[in-house]
């Protein structure tokens, strides 16, 4: 729609509503000897009301006040247009309401400019509120030690241009978000309880963090020693690695691949150390209820505590399953 065509259009509204009046007849009280109306009219409300195109509507005598507001005159533009009044459109259609309450349009002054602009009132978000957001939520949801962390590379799709009043925000993470490298967010901005923009946001999380590397080239299949890891500080971002932080968490344990001297040590890397091999004879013990016996058996496969492995009996050279309860004993539950 072109800029006439929306002036014209509105303008016409504006007659058809007017025509309406007050449902409480005539207004009491002397009619104000001028009103001024303004050039540009920014509205707070999602519904533009007469009073609000007066300038210094408070002025006005409270019956007269109290009538412009309960004229609505149509939606509010949407947030960033612009809609117009042409100067003669709002003359008669203020000329025809004046009449409909008993007053001689002539005792009033009507001071108005040629065209009234209308828009919605607006605050823009600046940049560091939203990295404020950011941070926040960041360090209030990620799993980690503040000390540790360090927030940067913040991104954002734009400063978002809000309506004035008062507003509120819901910051949502991605389900199942690790808060770890880069972080996607969703920024919702509410105005008296209702969603009026979605704001995209990302950072990108690091960790300073102590983890332990190998202090010496360590062969897949080594048992862990203390002497064989040491602690270093390295930066983290990537959500996927499972760093050993803790000497007890390697230590003991079974490396399942080579690593070179100084290479971090990941928790993958790492399993139980093998108590049973494939070949071994062990114990078979049978449990069952009110019954335990045992018989000799061959692993048939390798296996740490807890494992379940297969095994042959030698004695009926049947095989069965058992769990791994130390280098020599199998168990199977019947």
């Amino acid at each position: 729609m072109g800029c006439g065509r929306a002036v014209a259009v509105l303008g016409i509204l504006i007659w058809a509503w007017g025509l309406c009046g007050s449902a409480s007849g005539v207004v009491p009280g002397r009619c104000p000897t001028e009103i001024h109306f303004r050039e540009v009219v920014e509205v707070t409300d999602e519904t533009i009301t007469l009073a609000d195109l007066v300038a210094g509507a408070d002025t006005l005598p409270s019956s007269w006040l109290a009538y412009f507001r309960s004229i609505e005159l149509g939606p509010t533009p949407p947030l960033g247009t612009e809609r117009f009044i042409r100067s003669e459109n709002l003359r008669a259609y203020m000329v025809s309401l004046l009449r409909s309450q008993g007053v001689d349009p002539e005792s009033t002054l009507l001071v108005m400019p040629d065209r009234l602009t209308i828009k919605r009132a607006a605050t823009l978000v600046e940049a560091r509120q939203i990295e404020d957001i950011v941070t926040s939520y960041i360090l209030e949801h990620a799993p980690w030690d503040r000390g540790e962390m360090e927030i940067r590379d913040i991104t954002f799709s734009g400063l978002p241009m809000l309506p004035a009043g008062t507003l509120t925000h819901q910051v949502q993470a991605q389900p199942g978000e690790s808060f770890l490298g880069h972080v996607n967010l969703s920024i919702h901005f509410y105005l008296e309880g209702k969603k009026v923009r979605t704001l995209k946001a990302a950072a990108r999380v690091a960790l300073r963090k102590q983890v332990f590397h190998a202090a010496r080239p360590l062969k897949r299949g080594e048992i862990i020693r203390p002497d064989d890891i040491e602690a270093r500080e390295i930066e983290i971002t990537d959500p996927s690695r499972t760093y050993v932080f803790e000497a007890s968490q390697a230590v003991g344990k079974r490396l399942v691949t080579h690593l070179s001297m100084g290479e971090p040590l990941d928790q993958s890397c790492l399993d139980k150390p093998l108590l049973v091999r494939r070949g071994k004879t062990v114990t078979i013990v049978y449990r069952m209820p009110g019954i335990k016996l045992t018989a000799k058996g061959k692993a048939k496969e390798e296996g740490g505590y807890g494992d379940w492995i297969r095994i042959v009996n030698l004695d009926s050279d049947k095989v069965v399953k058992g769990q791994v309860l130390d280098g020599q004993t199998v168990l199977v539950v019947r």
